[in-house]
Order: C-alpha cells, then sequence, then structure tokens
C-alpha cells in the first residue's frame, strides 16, 4: 500500500503502534473522508481486499472510507494519479508491487511517478501466482500447452500488468509459444475475453482465482511456486 506523505504512514502505525500513536491517528482521521484507491474493477482481487481493510480502517480511525477502482494500464493509471493527488495524508493506494516497479524499470510509456519517491506504508499480501485457464481454452496442462502448435493466448492490460509480465516469463523458460493480448479494463475485461474464448488465460495470484467458482468453467492448472497453492492441492508446481 501507498500514500503520498508521511502522515499517511499512521494509517497503518493505528493498527499495531501504542495507544498514543493511536489516539494521534483517531485525532487526525476522525470524521474525515480518505480515498482508497485500487486498480482492477469492483469485484475483483484488488477490489476485495480495498474493502476489506477498508472495513477495519473506517472502525478503527472515525474515518469515512471513499472506494476508488482505477482500472487500466496495468495500475499505471492509479500510480499517476495517486502521484498529483494532494499531499494531505487522506489518499491511499493499494497496488501490484511487482507490476509497478517493472513499469519504472523497463520505462513504459505513460510512467509519471518514481516509486522510491513514495511512502510505502505496508505489504498487504505475499501471494503465488497460478495459471488459470477459460473453460473453452482446450488445454489441461503447461505439458500440452508447450506441445501447442498455436500460441498460448494469454490476458493482459499492459505490458507489465502482473498478467503480462509473468505469462511472458513463464513462456520464455518453457519454450512455450505464446501471445500477450494487452488492453483489457481490468479484471472485468479479461475475464469476459476468458470465458468468450477470445483468449486461453491470465496469470494472477492463488487468491484472486480462488474467487471463481467451479461452476464458471475456470481452472488453475499450475502453481507458479515452489509449494502447491492450498486452494489449490491437485495443481502441480512449476518454479
Amino acid at each position: 500500500m501507498l500514500a503520498r506523505r508521511a502522515s499517511s504512514l499512521l494509517l497503518v502505525l493505528a493498527a499495531c503502534a501504542p495507544a498514543a500513536a493511536q489516539s494521534s491517528a483517531r485525532d487526525f482521521y476522525q470524521g474525515k473522508q480518505l480515498q482508497f484507491t485500487t486498480m482492477g474493477t469492483p469485484g475483483g482481487g484488488y477490489d476485495t481486499h480495498m474493502r476489506t481493510i477498508g472495513a477495519h480502517l473506517e472502525r478503527r480511525l472515525g474515518v469515512r472510507l471513499i472506494p476508488i477502482n482505477e482500472s487500466g494500464a496495468g495500475g499505471l493509471i492509479a500510480m499517476n494519479r495517486l502521484q498529483i493527488a494532494r499531499p494531505d495524508g487522506l489518499s491511499v493506494l493499494l497496488i501490484g508491487g511487482e507490476a509497478i516497479a517493472a513499469s519504472q524499470l523497463f520505462e513504459e510509456p505513460g510512467v509519471n511517478f518514481d516509486i522510491n519517491k513514495q511512502v510505502w506504508l505496508a505489504r498487504v499480501s505475499a501471494e503465488s501466482k497460478v495459471v488459470l485457464l477459460g473453460p473453452k481454452s482446450p488445454y489441461r496442462s503447461v505439458g500440452e500447452m508447450i506441445a501447442s502448435d498455436k500460441p498460448v493466448l494469454w490476458a493482459g492490460s499492459g505490458k507489465t500488468d502482473g498478467n503480462t509480465d509473468f505469462s511472458a516469463i513463464l513462456s520464455y523458460a518453457t519454450g512455450m509459444k505464446s501471445k500477450m493480448i494487452i488492453g483489457y479494463k481490468g479484471t472485468g475485461g479479461m475475464t469476459l475475453a476468458m470465458e468468450t474464448g477470445e483468449v486461453d488465460g491470465r496469470v494472477i495470484s492463488d487468491e484472486s482465482a480462488n474467487l471463481f467458482g467451479s461452476n464458471t468453467g475456470m481452472r488453475v492448472i499450475t502453481t507458479l511456486a515452489r509449494r502447491r497453492a492450498p486452494q489449490f492441492p491437485d495443481a502441480p508446481t512449476i518454479f
């Protein structure tokens, strides 16, 4: 989670700091409005995290939370908006760290921020990545994907968005023929593309993949980690 100025650091410290610090945080936030932004669309993994955390913040700090979903470009739009927000401690962003770091590292067009100049408050979650395929994808294993003469179609919102970057790494490491289809508007657009068969799948976190029920036809075929994901014990690992 990122915030504009050090005063927002109290947002996290209020939950674990001594009583005096908690009192100061409540005094600062009491009766105010906090803009809590995340990448992705309503109902997605980031949105679920944001609203879960937000409920605790409202209760502990007496602040009114304004949830904002800023989809598109793998979080670049959300980060750019944070960059120009008023430095009053009332703008907080929940975002995927890998994608934002990669965007700046590779000097992607549209990067108008410097992650070294932001205030990093906390790591909310560290999740394993999994390969999630849509119901119309013909593949049942990574082996089938590697053996395919046709390119595997991966969905993403940008070139370094946490979907396409991990898909690209997986494809390069295994020699898999792949094509990245980018430009989707957040989770909703990519999920629809998977449901209609426009793409085969995406690489997402195990927690996000777990939001899809078995009746959706979505399936996890592998976990990109050394250990199997507890949510998908039958999916083998590839590291």
